[in-house]
Parts: C-alpha cells; structure tokens; sequence
C-alpha cells in the first residue's frame, strides 16, 4: 500500500552568504537580492504530480524571501542568517519526508550548507537531497564538506526524483534499492565509483519531450510577489525555459553536465499555452526567457515568434532575454524577430573581446568579427 508523502523543495538565494549575513544585519551591501522563479523545483513537481497522487509539495522560496526583507528592510530588526533561515523553516507547516534543495550557482552553496545543517537539526529523520548545476558538478566537494546531505542527484530530476518518490511510497524504501536510480549517488556509491572510473559519473535519465512535463506547479509559488516586483524593482516578472541543452563547450558553464549537448525543445504550441496561461490567468505582463541557447534552431524560434504575434501577445506582453543569446545563433532575420517579439531587455553572450581568451580561457569561440 502506498503512503502518502510530504515533499519540502527550497529555492536557496543566489546572493553569496557574506552579503546575506551583510544584508540581514542591515549593513550597506550596494545591491538588489538577486531571485528568479525555481523553474527546475517546479517542473519537478508537475511531472511527479502526473504520475503519483499520492504526494503534497510545497516550496520555500528562500530566494523570494530575502528579496522581500529586504524592500521591507527598514520594518525588521537585525537578525543573523541561521535566525533568518531557521524563522522561514518554523514557518513550515507540514513534516516533511523528503526535502530536496536545488544548489544552481556556486554563490548559493555556502547558504545551502547551513541550509543543510538546519534542516537536519530540525527534521534528523527526513531525507535531504540536493541536485541543480552546481551540485551535479560538485558531488566530491559537497560529500566532503557536509555530512548532512544524503543525496546528490546528478543531472535533470524529473525521472530520478520521480522514481525515488514511487520507492518511497511503496514502503519498499533502503539507501541500496535507491542507488539503483541512474545518477543517484550517497557518499558511499559516490567514492566507490570515483575510485574504479574517474571520468564523469552518469547524470539522471533525461526527458525527451518535454512537453510531457506538464504545466510547472506555479501553484507552489507566492505569484502575488513576483506579480509585482522583480530584480527590476517595481515590475512584476515570471520566468520560463522553452528548451534544454548546448551543445557548445564554454568552460566556466554546467549546462552541459546538467542538460546534455543536444537541444530538446517544448512544442511552439506548448510555449504558447503557457505564456497564455502565465498572461491571461496569472496576470503576468512581463515573461523572462531562461534558455541557455535562446533560438537554437532558427526556424522553430521563427515559427514560434509568429505564434506569438498572431495572439498579439507581442503588444501585451514585454519579454525579457538575460542570458543565452549567442552571437553562433544570431543573424539578421533572428534579430529582427527578436525585436517584433516585444524584447526590452538583452544580454548578447559575448563573455570576452580578447581571441586568446575565447579559445584557451573559456572556450567559447565567439566570432568576434560577427559579434
């Protein structure tokens, strides 16, 4: 007989722990709380919810709730980042089975450790999981510097989270079966295997087509908050991915280890229900594009920016591309589809004019002529 579960996602802050410390003593840091909407937690969530009901989840936005503070800062006395984090834990009103982290920048690993710790403190029987770029990439120097995180899942977790979760449930739940689960790893799979083969150790089983997915679980999210501001303060904004994967080589970049190099894509008519979705239901007029290669094929973003403009979504809406435009992808029809899209805000990944660092230092190759 299957149990019912509890599952506790945290969206640690991208801002590095110093400043977090800085900030919530209500010293000067000289900047706004970076935070975006956890696409990956929330996509999670929806593909499980379509293949179990037996499951509840819910989601601390620790990202959200710094941001918040500090708009509000001047309301809230000084208080040290374990307080800071261990009020948002109290305020948790279920007992979680399964806690699951998403470490996505190095700048949110410090933060997640004491995350860690907390959380174990808190609820020493629940297990706690960690996965997102950083951490697929980072298994050895987590296992040896936290002893209170159970296990790393390596790669996308849609599947593996998905399958540990039906484990679970079954009553049929032991470190070993889990270690089964392709890209699952506890510290003793982990080093056993690192001593036999020191290449790369398998990621998670990938979803081939993402539109099975599902809409994200926007539910588990405070959208009153992101309705109405942003890291551009006073403008509300949601963010979506519409495709996963690069195929390039960029040194300082995990997309690779996390996603693959190959390109899977959302159905144009998927990308589109959710952006209707996300304007009409939700209320949202500004939509954040997160791939990390925005128009990787052509003619698919061609086809799509038609979509977009036949609902006029293109006058009501303003989209907003901060990462992920390659000058590799980029020609004049894509520009000018860019602009009749309704983008207000672009970031061109140049990274570097110096030709001895594009192709020694970071690998990235860029035609610098183009560029």
């Amino acid at each position: 007989m299957n149990k019912n579960l509890k599952v506790l996602f945290i969206n640690p802050s991208p801002m590095p722990s110093k400043e977090q410390v800085k900030l919530l003593a209500k010293e000067p840091i000289g900047t706004v709380p970076d935070f975006a909407t956890p696409i990956g937690l929330i996509e999670i969530a929806s593909y499980a919810r379509s293949k179990l009901d037996n499951v509840e989840f819910k989601l601390l936005d620790i990202a959200k709730e710094i941001h918040t503070h500090y708009l509000s800062i001047n309301q809230h006395e000084p208080v040290s980042m374990e307080g800071f984090y261990r009020q948002r834990l109290d305020d948790v009103d279920f007992l979680p089975d399964i806690i699951g982290i998403s470490i996505l920048f190095s700048t949110s690993y410090k933060s997640s450790l004491v995350l860690a710790q907390l959380i174990k403190n808190k609820w020493s029987a629940s297990i706690l999981i960690v996965g997102g770029n950083f951490a697929s990439s980072s298994c050895e120097l987590i296992f040896q510097e936290s002893e209170y995180i159970d296990f790393i899942f390596r790669g996308e977790a849609e599947i593996s989270f998905t399958e540990l979760l039906k484990k679970y449930s079954s009553g049929n739940f032991t470190h070993e079966n889990l270690m089964t689960i392709q890209g699952v790893y506890n510290k003793g799979k982990f080093f056993k295997h690192r001593a036999i083969d020191k290449k790369d150790l398998e990621l998670s089983e990938v979803i081939m087509d993402l539109d099975t997915i599902g809409l994200p679980a926007y539910d588990l999210l405070d959208l009153n908050v992101y309705r109405s501001t942003s890291n551009k303060l006073g403008q509300g904004a949601i963010s979506i991915m519409t495709e996963r994967g690069c195929p390039f080589n960029c040194s300082f970049c995990a997309t690779g280890t996390v996603h693959g190099k190959s390109i899977r894509s959302k159905s144009n008519e998927r990308i589109l229900n959710d952006i209707l979705y996300l304007h009409k239901e939700e209320g949202f007029n500004k939509i954040i594009i997160q791939d990390d290669l925005f128009a990787a094929n052509r003619q698919k973003f061609i086809e799509l920016e038609s979509l977009i403009s036949i609902n006029n979504l293109n006058k009501e809406l303003k989209f907003s591309l901060p990462n992920g435009l390659s000058v590799a992808v980029m020609n004049e029809t894509i520009i000018d589809k860019i602009y009749s899209l309704g983008v207000d805000f672009y970031r061109v990944a140049i990274e570097s004019g110096s030709i001895y660092i594009q192709k020694k230092i970071i690998k990235k190759n860029v035609d610098l002529e183009k560029a």
